[in-house]
């Protein structure tokens, strides 16, 4: 067995709160202040009990079975370094599970923790569960190997999600110019033929000619406003 298997053991043995380990002491030190406080928060007690065994079953269990019994077909994600990081760690759990450690209180921890009828009843609820995952366990087939770096959200994603817009707005900018450009286009024709009509008409001079011009352009805007209210 790898090394990655045994802390893996071990990290699920403390998980399931198996006696000698340091979830067994600290979950059986919740379990006992809510049995000290008042009689109202032994539903809760219960209920944290069986959440408890719900973890173990659906995540403990669900690993141990499919990585050394079933042999999923689905390879998992090998990752490079971090067994130092996994050794330290299973050894903390495993050591701070000795409930001969100064860092412990001995009355209290032999009282509360490891006395013989909260061993007993905490190796029952282990095997209940475990019997329990044997008809159970096509419930918690494996799912598919997926990973994703959160990262690519800002790598990938975002920018591409920037350049759609930006295409978004340069093509309506390019719709817009041609609308108006269309809409611009036989106002400024007929300006300009207004405009060498009226001089072939009149045959004014230049300042009775620019006078008659603009009037005839304001008269234009002032009706376009108009039309735009």
């Amino acid at each position: 067995m790898s090394v990655e298997g045994m802390c893996a053991i071990i990290a699920i043995l403390t998980m399931a709160a198996f006696p000698g380990t340091v979830g067994f002491i600290s979950k059986s030190y919740i379990t006992a202040e809510i049995e000290m406080n008042t009689v109202a928060l032994k539903g809760y007690k219960n209920l944290y009990k069986l959440l408890n065994l719900l973890l173990h079953l659906s995540v403990g269990l669900k690993f141990l079975y499919y990585l050394f019994i079933a042999k999923s077909k689905s390879k998992p994600l090998a990752e490079r370094g971090g067994k130092m990081t996994m050794i330290i760690l299973a050894f903390i759990c495993v050591i701070a599970g000795n409930p001969y450690l100064p860092i412990y209180n001995k009355p209290s921890i032999f009282d509360f923790v490891y006395n013989t009828k909260n061993i007993l009843s905490q190796f029952n609820l282990l095997l209940c569960t475990t019997l329990l995952f044997i008809p159970l366990r096509k419930l918690f087939y494996p799912r598919v190997n997926f990973k994703m770096d959160v990262d690519w959200i800002f790598r990938a994603f975002i920018p591409y999600i920037v350049l759609l817009f930006n295409q978004l707005v340069s093509k309506t900018r390019e719709m817009f110019a041609s609308v108006v450009q269309n809409l611009t286009n036989p106002l400024v024709g007929l300006y300009f033929n207004n405009i060498t009509k009226l001089k072939e008409v009149l045959s004014y001079n230049s300042v009775s000619f620019v006078s008659a011009s603009s009037l005839f352009l304001m008269s234009i805007l002032l009706m376009l406003l108009c039309l735009n209210r």
